[in-house]
């Protein structure tokens, strides 16, 4: 191994390392973006606008306790990471997920 032909890479080298640490700067930068959106609280208008409903509908859906809601006086507040859960609730089986859980239900009946 020739010690000088490392030496004369060495500049190249640590260009290519801060390189690498600026993109990962910026990577880690944009998660604790991400993660602060998605623990901030949201108001009525961003979840309306989040959900694409009608403000109305939102308040409709809160008098029902369809929705995960925070109540602060008279401020609601919602939770992005909760909201993905509302919708994700609302999944509708496959005919494969259907078929199976009647094969199952038929197993236990009889």
């Amino acid at each position: 191994m020739d010690l000088e032909y490392l030496f004369n890479e060495l500049p190249e080298t640590i260009q290519e390392l801060h390189k690498k640490v600026d993109l990962l700067f910026d990577l880690v930068g944009k998660l604790n973006k991400c993660h602060d959106d998605i623990s901030a609280p949201m108001d009525v208008d961003q979840v309306a606008d989040f959900l694409k409903l009608a403000v109305r509908t939102i308040y409709d859906k809160v008098y029902k306790r369809q929705l995960p809601v925070y109540k602060k006086g008279k401020n609601l507040y919602f939770y992005k990471e909760e909201l993905y859960g509302y919708i994700a609730s609302g999944k509708l089986k496959t005919h494969e997920e259907l078929k199976r859980e009647a094969d199952i239900y038929m197993k236990v009946k009889n």
